[in-house]
C-alpha cells in the first residue's frame, strides 16, 4: 500500500521541480529580450535627443543655442554622424554650429591598444594633408596578419573626408578574407566592434562585407545594392566619390564573391 504513495509522491514532485525550472525558463529568457531590446531603446532615444539637439542649434534664442551646443560638445563621438550630416543642414546657423563642433571633436586616432606597428603609421594622421592621409591607410593595409584591420575600420567611420572614408572600408575589403574559420570568425568581430552603430557610408559597406563572409541571407543582394548605389552618387556628388572608388568597388564584387 505504502509503494504506490511513494510513487506518487515521486512523480508529483518530480512535476513541481519541472514546472518550476519551466517557469524560470520562461522569466530569464523575458528578461533576457527585455535586456536586449534596452540598449537598442537607449539608442533610439539617443539619436532623438541629438537630432532634437541639433535644430535647436538654429533656435532664435541666443542662450538655447548655446545650451544645445554645450550639450551636444559633452555628448562627443556619440553625436559625430548626426553632426557630419548637419554641416549641409538648410539653416546656416546650425551648419556652422556643426562644423565648429566637429572640428573640435577629440578623435584619437591612436588608441592605447594599437600595435606598435600601427602606432608607427598613424603618427601625425591628424596634422595630415589628404594625400599623407591617404598614403597611411595603404601602408595599414600592407601590415600582415591584419593588424592594421582595427585602425582603418577606425578610419573609415570617423574621417570627415568623405572619399578618404570610403577608401578607408575599401582598403579593409580588399585584403583576402580569412581561409581559417576561427581567424575569419575574430577578423569579423573585430570589424563589427570598431564600425560600431555609425551611419557612415563606408562603415555600411563593412556591415556588408562582413554580412557576405558570413553568409547572411540577402547578402548578394546588398552587395549589388551597394556598388549601384554608389556609381549613382559618383554621377551625380562627383565630390563624394572618385572614379578610383568606383574602380576598386567593381574589382572588388566578383573578387569577393569568388571568395
Amino acid at each position: 500500500r505504502t509503494q504506490p504513495r511513494a510513487s506518487a509522491g515521486g512523480y508529483e514532485f518530480g512535476f513541481a521541480v519541472v514546472l518550476l525550472v519551466a517557469v524560470m525558463i520562461c522569466v530569464m529568457s523575458a528578461n533576457r529580450g527585455l535586456l536586449a531590446d534596452q540598449p537598442q531603446a537607449e539608442t533610439k532615444g539617443q539619436s532623438a535627443r541629438i537630432a532634437e539637439l541639433i535644430e535647436l542649434l538654429g533656435n532664435s534664442n541666443y542662450a538655447t543655442r548655446e545650451k544645445a551646443q554645450a550639450e551636444l560638445s559633452r555628448l562627443g563621438l556619440e553625436a559625430f554622424d548626426a553632426l557630419l550630416d548637419a554641416q549641409e543642414h538648410d539653416d546656416v546657423e546650425v551648419a556652422l554650429r556643426a562644423r565648429y563642433l566637429v572640428r573640435g571633436m577629440n578623435i584619437g586616432w591612436v588608441r592605447d591598444d594599437d600595435p606598435p606597428e600601427v602606432k608607427a603609421i598613424l603618427l601625425g594622421y591628424e596634422a595630415a594633408g589628404p594625400d599623407h592621409r591617404r598614403s597611411i591607410l595603404n601602408r595599414l593595409a600592407l601590415e600582415e596578419a591584419y593588424l592594421g584591420t582595427d585602425a582603418l575600420c577606425r578610419l573609415a567611420r570617423f574621417e570627415t573626408h568623405e572619399v578618404l572614408s570610403k577608401k578607408a572600408a575599401l582598403l579593409v575589403m580588399l585584403q583576402d578574407a580569412p581561409r581559417d574559420q576561427q581567424t575569419l570568425k575574430e577578423h569579423v568581430d573585430k570589424i563589427r566592434r570598431s564600425i560600431g552603430a555609425s551611419r557612415r557610408t563606408g562603415a555600411e559597406w563593412l556591415r556588408t562585407y562582413v554580412a557576405v563572409l558570413s553568409q547572411r541571407d540577402g547578402a548578394l543582394e546588398e552587395l549589388d545594392e551597394l556598388v549601384q548605389r554608389e556609381q549613382e552618387i559618383y554621377s551625380m556628388l562627383p565630390n563624394k566619390s572618385s572614379k578610383t572608388i568606383i574602380g576598386d568597388l567593381l574589382l572588388w564584387q566578383p573578387g569577393i564573391l569568388r571568395q
